[in-house]
């Protein structure tokens, strides 16, 4: 009998919620007044602002007009940026949601990256365009630096990494634990009744 009925996404949400609990941890390490725009939603607009309103890797101006696939149909649709985690926030990468880990992106590279790391990302976007390319790096590495995320240890991101994927598989483990015990008990009430 098959059992994987969505246990990685469960896991990825628990690590997604632990890494945001521990980017709150570093979050108390910046100012008051930085701690309380990043809560109430203002720095997120000071931030799209610093990148000039446009996509931090492909350069496009929200509000700008772009042709997207809907249920596989072109539509035109007003660019909005959406809140790009530079390190993913997920067991291996272990970006934690914090503002020196956040940049502007609009909805096609968000779903291009993939699982590339956000300096290949930007790579292919500006497909040998050195000159692009360099000047968008130092941009968001300015992002990263100025909101101090860069002072975040490697002993401290090993022991974060190493406690990302014990919880993954912690909640995996419990996830598919119940779901089978649930079915069994399906199985066996169903198997009574008929």
């Amino acid at each position: 009998m098959p059992t994987n009925y969505g246990s990685s996404d469960t896991s990825n949400s628990a690590v997604r919620r632990y890494l945001t609990v521990i980017g709150t941890y570093y979050l108390k390490q910046l100012p008051e007044d930085i701690q309380r725009k990043f809560k109430n939603g203002q720095l997120w607009e000071n931030i799209k602002e610093e990148f000039n309103y446009n996509c931090a890797y492909c350069g496009r101006k929200q509000g700008e007009v772009i042709e997207v696939l809907v249920k596989r149909k072109p539509m035109k649709k007003e660019l909005i940026l959406e809140r790009e985690h530079i390190f993913m926030m997920n067991q291996e990468d272990v970006g934690l949601h914090h503002p020196g880990n956040i940049i502007p992106c609009c909805n096609p590279c968000n779903n291009s990256r993939h699982k590339k790391t956000w300096i290949q990302h930007l790579e292919d976007i500006c497909a040998g365009d050195i000159d692009v390319f360099q000047y968008r790096k130092e941009k968001i590495l300015e992002q990263i630096e100025k909101y101090q995320y860069s002072s975040i240890k490697e002993s401290e991101l090993l022991k974060i990494r190493e406690t990302a994927k014990k919880l993954y598989k912690e909640i995996s483990s419990i996830t598919e634990t119940a779901a089978n015990k649930v079915i069994e008990d399906l199985i066996t009430h169903s198997t009574l009744k008929g």
